[in-house]
């Protein structure tokens, strides 16, 4: 039985969601803003003082600021959701039991996509009632579909994908930058402070105790999750992916894939990543940008020049992996007629050779 809306609980329900997602968000931008106070005029300016003192503050205020709008624009971006395309809108009923749909995919989806779910059909969305490009997902905190999903950042309260991955890298290289350079400063400072023997005459703020601890704890928790992320990023793989099992198309060249639903079907575990180039560096192109200025600010990525790239409904594949689904499309096309021509003949189809 729903609750109505008007009912009190509904109410009560919301506002608790509401709070839920606003901790982390006021949690981590105080957690800036704090540390903006102790290491820019507690420690730079009281401290240190003189020229010294004031260029380090400028460096560490930068470096603060920019990771408030990095953790800003990975909000206000988003993850970018196929809800956003009204080509991927599904208009037809659903058979849910029978997972079927009156309706086919868009042509550059039956031209470009790779994914297919278990029983050999296009991906789609029943509680969003959309196609499902590749590394498309749903997720279930957010009830909400999103493209090149990664994972779901409760510090965010949001999730991580396609349009927000990069300022999502730039927020953690720049927080574990600003951790380890919070802790120099108040290291060495705190290391002048017990060895000259200084607290026999003068007292030291608590604020710098507590920014060097800070700066160590972010600076190995979040260096080491920053770490994977842009191992991840190296091989163009989604954290989904990493866990996930990803299946491809038996045939390319038609749109019903469901004929080879009973067959062995690619797989990222047989063939591998198949959306990594085999290069580094185009493997961070596809989220950093082509540019050093693009991988250095938070500023969005220059056009492809390809729509449907630019806005995340499909992507480049590995080549030698795109031509071994090819060669596997031509074969199944061969069995295919073999199929057709044994069900006139009674003869059997050798099945050992489906991939």
């Amino acid at each position: 039985m729903s609750i109505p809306r008007n009912n009190m609980l509904w109410r009560i329900e919301k506002c608790c969601c509401a709070l839920a997602s606003l901790f982390p968000k006021v949690l981590s931008n105080g957690l800036y803003l704090w540390a903006i106070y102790a290491f820019c005029y507690d420690l730079c300016l009281q401290e240190i003082g003189g020229i010294i003192g004031l260029i380090l503050s400028v460096i560490g205020f930068y470096l603060a600021i920019q990771g408030i709008y990095l953790y800003y624009r990975v909000i206000k971006l988003g993850a970018g959701s196929p809800l956003d395309f009204n080509e991927l809108h599904i208009e037809s009923e659903f058979n849910i039991l029978q997972d079927q749909i009156d309706q086919t995919p868009p042509d550059f989806l039956i031209k470009n996509s790779l994914m297919i779910k278990s029983n050999g059909k296009f991906r789609y969305c029943d509680k969003c009632q959309v196609w499902k490009p590749d590394r498309c997902h749903h997720c279930s905190s957010c009830n909400k579909c999103w493209l090149k999903m990664d994972h779901h950042c409760p510090w965010f309260a949001t999730c991580i994908g396609f349009k927000n991955q990069k300022s999502f890298v730039q927020f953690l290289v720049n927080t574990v930058i600003f951790g380890w350079y919070a802790l120099l400063i108040s290291g060495f400072k705190l290391y002048q402070f017990f060895y000259n023997e200084n607290y026999k005459e003068e007292y030291l703020s608590f604020n710098i105790v507590i920014l060097a601890v800070l700066g160590l704890t972010i600076g190995i928790a979040v260096g080491l999750f920053t770490a994977i992320t842009i191992y991840f990023v190296s091989q163009n793989l989604t954290t989904i992916e990493y866990y996930d099992y990803t299946r491809y198309r038996n045939n390319l060249e038609i749109a019903n894939d469901s004929y080879y639903q009973y067959s062995k079907k690619p797989s990222a575990k047989d063939l591998g990543n198949a959306y990594n180039l085999g290069s580094i560096t185009k493997n961070f192109q596809t989220v950093l940008g082509e540019t050093w200025s693009e991988w250095l600010l938070p500023i969005d990525n220059k056009s492809t020049g390809e729509i449907f790239y630019d806005k995340g409904l499909i992507y480049p594949a590995n080549p030698k992996i795109k031509d071994a689904l090819v060669s596997n499309s031509k074969l199944q096309h061969q069995l295919l007629r073999e199929l057709q021509h044994s069900s006139y003949n009674h003869s059997p189809v050798d099945t050992d050779r489906l991939v």
